[in-house]
């Protein structure tokens, strides 16, 4: 960060030279002054507390300020010394005013240098001989408001206080307000437990960088809500008793009703189900949001071939996750591969914990959890937040199910697995599943599952002893076609077995096998298999199979061949396995 200032033009510059080259004064110029304040060693010409020998807190802090001779700070509850500003007082705080002036004037300022200047002329009470207190003085002459103030004041403290310490790199990289709010007002205890946690995360991921997302993510991975935020059971009845009123007006509407009426009470209904319940924040049909605090894969079976994920990072997100995915020519066609390189975003880590609506979530849809570059400790610390956000659930999906494995024996050692925490495997075809399944077996969990997605080849189970759930859908964006043999087979082998079995899409391809050019969903209802939506989770009653209803002729007399022939395609209209049809 360039902490390099300019000086504003005006008509009092003898004056200001003047005072800058008192005694005390703290160096010849205003950059001088402002670069002791931040202790940079690149623009200070103060010497260090080795080379003086200072010791104490105070003397270094002095040292920082660049005004040796300033006592120790006070703290938040000194006395007020009586009188007005001595000469050196007087000095000093000419120092902090100008510093101050050319932040309010736009001029560059070092966020650091600002709070230092705020937390000792708050401390060493510099206000004392214009203004009766603290704030009424950055009030009335700067017109910062009490609480802001306050928070910067607070934010000098700590600044002050580790940037000697051992988590001095750590806190340098906190460079804003945004950065301090979180934690500003906790205890000095829980500060350091931040900045220390703050420091192993930036280590993990290679990155010296923190945003105030990341001291977010930090503070609610230590301090951890109690639980889910309570309903308003109010107002979810209200919200319902509204959506009854919009279905009546639909059914009173006359013939000819214009489609924009019609739409227009569609989109009000849904909004109005949007204040009772919290929207889906994904299309993935099998769950309600996404959560990826890492980015970047590898490819390891032909599941891989057509990822929507590299693609997505190699195009849209290419700006924001750089050299993550690339365009690629296979077999002379355009296709997209993640290129082996993982991006760790702890950032995210608090995500669950700051969303205190239950609801399911899918971990990683954009990589893989359990990759061979991934640090066991960044997969623990992922695994603490799934732990203390209980009221979530968690569909943990992966690949490499012998790593799972080998993380879930050690992690869950002494420890019963939660019911929250589901943990599976990808299996797109029977190599896959051969080869994952009996790893995905010894995976220490409450709730272990099975995504046949995408599907691309037939799938026969010797068995489906211990799998809790089955989900199947199709490839999106490419031409390897969904056979409806091969998600029925699977159906039928879940509803033998007592499995819940969800069937999640066609993708490009529908149920008759002619090419879908724009799905149609609703972003809530998964689609139909044979007339039936199979949409069970885990502890739910399993689906059942299935049976395709009598044709029905309405016309009176012995109905013809073709008729009967087309009634038996159509899809069955009887009881579903799981929800009606809409």
């Amino acid at each position: 960060m360039d902490t390099t200032t300019s000086e504003p033009e005006n008509n009092n510059a003898s004056a200001t030279n003047d005072a800058r080259h008192a005694p005390g004064g703290g160096g010849n110029d205003i950059n001088k002054e402002i670069a002791a304040v931040k202790g940079d060693a690149v623009f200070s010409t103060s010497p260090s507390a080795e080379e003086t020998g200072a010791s104490s807190y105070g003397q270094k802090l002095a040292l920082l300020t660049g005004h040796p001779g300033v006592e120790e700070p006070k703290g938040n509850n000194a006395k007020e010394p009586a009188g007005p500003l001595n000469e050196q007082e007087k000095k000093v705080l000419k120092t902090y005013e100008e510093i101050i002036q050319q932040a309010k004037l736009g001029i560059m300022v070092a966020f650091f240098q600002i709070i230092a200047v705020f937390y000792r002329i708050k401390t060493e009470f510099l206000y004392r001989e214009t203004h009766p207190s603290f704030e009424a003085y950055f009030n009335d002459k700067w017109g910062y408001g009490r609480s802001h103030a306050y928070r910067l004041a607070d934010a000098g403290e700590i600044y002050l206080r580790e940037k000697a310490s051992p988590r001095g790199d750590t806190i340098k990289l906190l460079d804003s307000e945004a950065h301090y709010r979180p934690f500003v007002k906790r205890t000095v205890e829980e500060q350091d437990a931040v900045i220390d946690l703050l420091g192993r995360w930036v280590n993990m991921s290679g990155r010296q960088e923190v945003t105030p997302r990341m001291v977010e993510s930090a503070v609610a991975v230590l301090h951890p809500p109690a639980g889910a935020a309570e309903q308003d059971e109010r107002k979810n009845a209200l919200v319902t008793k509204f959506e009854t009123a919009v279905d009546d007006i639909k059914k009173q509407l006359p013939a000819g009703t214009p489609k924009d009426v019609r739409r227009l009470l569609d989109q009000l209904k849904k909004k109005t189900a949007a204040l009772g319940n919290p929207t889906r924040k994904t299309g993935i049909d099998c769950t309600d949001a996404t959560w990826n605090p890492l980015q970047g894969c590898s490819g390891v079976s032909a599941g891989c071939d057509n990822c929507c994920a590299a693609k997505l990072v190699a195009t849209r997100l290419a700006d924001v996750y750089p050299g993550l995915a690339s365009e690629v020519k296979k077999d002379g066609k355009k296709t997209y591969i993640f290129n082996n390189v993982i991006r760790l975003l702890p950032d995210q880590l608090g995500d669950p914990l700051q969303d205190r609506i239950p609801g399911r979530y899918v971990v990683n849809s954009m990589s893989d959890l359990f990759h061979d570059k991934v640090p066991d400790e960044f997969i623990e610390a992922v695994f603490d937040v799934m732990e203390k956000a209980h009221w979530h659930e968690f569909q943990v999906l992966t690949k490499r199910p012998k790593r799972m494995a080998e993380f879930t024996e050690r992690y869950f050692k002494d420890k019963t697995p939660p019911a929250h925490i589901w943990l599976g495997t990808s299996t797109e075809n029977q190599a896959a599943l051969d080869e994952r399944l009996p790893e995905l077996l010894k995976v220490k969990t409450a709730v272990r599952w099975l995504s046949c997605e995408p599907l691309i080849g037939p799938i026969e189970f010797d068995s489906l002893d211990d799998i809790d759930w089955v989900v199947v859908g199709g490839e999106s964006g490419s031409k390897r076609k969904m056979e409806v043999a091969w998600v029925t087979g699977i159906r039928d082998a879940c509803a033998e077995a007592g499995v819940p079995f969800f069937f999640k899409q066609w993708a490009d391809y529908g149920e008759d096998g002619k090419r879908i050019k724009k799905p149609k969903k609703d972003g809530l209802t998964p689609p139909a298999l044979e007339g039936v939506i199979h949409n069970a989770y885990p502890g739910d009653q399993p689906a059942k199979p299935a049976k395709p209803a009598k044709p029905t002729v309405k016309r009176r007399g012995r109905p013809k061949k073709a008729e009967l022939q087309t009634a038996a395609s159509e899809p069955a209209t009887g009881p579903t396995a799981n929800a009606p049809v809409e």
